[in-house]
C-alpha cells in the first residue's frame, strides 16, 4: 500500500465481532469511530501507513548530546 501512495485505510466491521476487531488490531488498525446507521453498531477501522513511514525514517535515529 504504502508503494501505492495510500496514507490511510479504512474498513468497517461489526464492532461486536470481538474475534475479527481484534484481528484488525493486529494488524495495525484502530476504531475510529462507530455508527449504528444500519441498525447494528459498526466500527470504522483505520489504518495509517504515513505514520508508519514516519517511524521507519526515524528507527534508527538517536538523540546523542556530547557533554
Amino acid at each position: 500500500m504504502m508503494k501505492l501512495g495510500v496514507k490511510n485505510l479504512y474498513l468497517h466491521t461489526a464492532s461486536r465481532l470481538f474475534s475479527l476487531v481484534k484481528f484488525y488490531y493486529g494488524r495495525g488498525f484502530y476504531i475510529e469511530s462507530t455508527t449504528k446507521d444500519r441498525g447494528y453498531v459498526r466500527a470504522l477501522l483505520c489504518k495509517e501507513y504515513e505514520r508508519q513511514v514516519e517511524e521507519s525514517l526515524t528507527a534508527g535515529q538517536y538523540n546523542v548530546a556530547v557533554v
